[in-house]
């Protein structure tokens, strides 16, 4: 089984759980996994427009995004959603951030590892554990900014 679905599996089942436990709103839930899927086409894309990271061995690719990263990212937006307080604490954002930013490298280090990812150029883990502290910090404002409570 490819790595790419085993990744959507288990979003899947993570989602799922989420959803059944907490018992959130899933429609602004979606809202957010949503906007965080469409964010990380672009991102990636233009990451892999400019030849600093290439995946391989998807389904399908959309572009330099395979299908099951929109949505791994469609439903880590909405886990997002139903784990995290719509209201602003610093101490939040940033501690939520750096773990999310130091897992996702740690995912990105696997599958470098595995052959299904790989950085060119300049770009390295440190870069994606960076990006992604930015990209989450943003996804804490946003999820305060496009859903309701």
């Amino acid at each position: 089984m490819s790595i790419w679905i085993f990744l959507l599996m288990l979003a899947i089942g993570i989602f799922s759980v989420l959803a059944v436990l907490l018992q959130k709103n899933l429609f602004e839930a979606l809202k957010l996994g949503l906007y965080l899927a469409i964010f990380d086409f672009f991102f990636e894309n233009i990451g892999g427009y400019f030849s600093l990271w290439v995946t391989k061995n998807s389904v399908l690719s959309l572009g330099f995004v395979p299908i099951e990263v929109f949505f791994i990212a469609t439903l880590a937006g909405a886990s997002y959603y139903m784990l995290f307080p719509r209201t602003w604490d610093t101490a939040t954002a940033l501690s939520t951030s750096f773990l999310i930013a130091v897992v996702g490298a740690m995912i990105e280090a696997g599958l470098v590892s595995r052959g299904y990812l790989e950085y060119m150029n300049w770009w390295n883990s440190y870069w994606a554990v960076a990006a992604y502290f930015i990209v989450f910090l943003m996804m804490y404002k946003v999820n305060l900014l496009i859903t309701k409570s």
